[in-house]
């Protein structure tokens, strides 16, 4: 189930998370929230994987393709923006 190649996107992606966690809490004076950082990491990763994005690797990205990150990445983060505005975690 998980090879080289899984394990190395999934890597990639969980450093991507972390950085720009870091990054917005650096210097945008967000508040510093491990089950937020949590959360994100979980969101992305599982959207990523559920729509196919660590299936492959591409030399060459079609528009196709680009529609798939698109749309994973837009569902992460408008999950991600409801789970900041509900009560379950209070971000402030």
């Amino acid at each position: 189930m998980f090879t080289q190649r899984l394990f190395s996107l999934l890597t990639l992606d969980l450093i991507g998370v972390v950085t720009s966690y870091l990054f917005i809490v650096e210097f945008a004076e967000f508040q510093h929230s491990a089950l937020f950082l949590g959360l994100a990491i979980f969101i992305i990763l599982s959207f990523n994987y559920v729509s196919g994005l660590y299936k492959q690797l591409w030399r060459f990205t079609s528009f196709r393709e680009v529609q798939g990150i698109f749309g994973s990445y837009l569902v992460s983060f408008c999950s991600l923006l409801v789970l900041s505005t509900t009560q379950l975690l209070s971000i402030e």
